[in-house]
């Protein structure tokens, strides 16, 4: 009996200290993790570029030397104040109207939106993973959209009944970005190429406030992700 006590004793002390070094390594500050978003940003937009004829952001891959030839995002990509990044596509001109600055304008949008976690390797760099697949995209459907949820939602009676709000849906960040892009005025029957991508890092997403993907968490940083968002803009409502 004393031995069996002795043993529970052992595996709740090991699964105590187990469950306190995953805390331990899960669970960062949002000031730590800005700044790891911010460094992980960066690195992605060294490593990828506008894909020609598409417009598709793509990583530069050391096997093909034809991707010498192409100009890695950071060097045309602008960071805001805020922390935002943003790069409009060389070969697409876009001389429709500006975004609405005030954010009360639905959009018709093709997009790719990719997301990615940054983390801490052992020896101190920062990684942003691997965004290769879409998180959410128009394209798999092949109908551009104008019910933009993360940009532009409109409220329903049973939603401002319960008190969800606005930013349960759209993302700040995102929202700054797009302003500084016009409409290509092209049709949904047009192939897409998509003009610019905006990069919002995690606490320009949703923080780590409730949101309707799911992006967040209050215990551990592995669920707010930093978006990467490829896109064009046809049209303004």
């Amino acid at each position: 009996m004393y031995r069996n006590l002795l043993l529970y004793v052992i595996l709740f002390s090991l699964f105590a200290q187990s469950c306190s070094t995953d805390d331990e390594v899960a669970v960062i500050s949002e000031t730590e993790q800005a700044t790891q978003d911010d460094t992980a940003i960066v690195n992605y937009l060294a490593k990828y570029y506008f894909q020609a004829n598409t417009g598709k952001v793509k990583a530069f891959d050391s096997t093909i030397t034809t991707d010498d030839n192409y100009t890695p995002l950071s060097q045309i990509a602008v960071k805001l104040p805020s922390g935002v990044w943003y790069a409009q596509n060389p070969e697409v001109t876009a001389n429709g109207v500006s975004v609405s600055s005030s954010y009360d304008k639905k959009l018709l949008m093709n997009y790719d939106m990719y997301i990615f976690i940054s983390s801490k390797n052992d020896d101190g760099t920062i990684s942003y993973g691997s965004p290769n697949s879409p998180y959410i995209s128009t394209l798999t459907s092949g109908t551009a959209k104008w019910d933009n949820n993360f940009y532009l939602h409109t409220l329903s009676a049973t939603e401002v009944t319960n008190g969800v709000t606005e930013s349960y849906y759209e993302m700040p960040g995102l929202q700054e970005g797009l302003k500084y892009f016009k409409t290509t005025e092209r049709t949904v029957s047009d192939i897409p190429i998509f003009q610019g991508v905006i990069v919002v890092p995690s606490r320009l997403v949703y923080g780590r406030n409730s949101n309707y993907l799911g992006f967040n968490s209050t215990t551990t940083y592995v669920a707010n992700p930093c978006v990467i968002f490829n896109f064009e803009i046809l049209n303004q409502q």
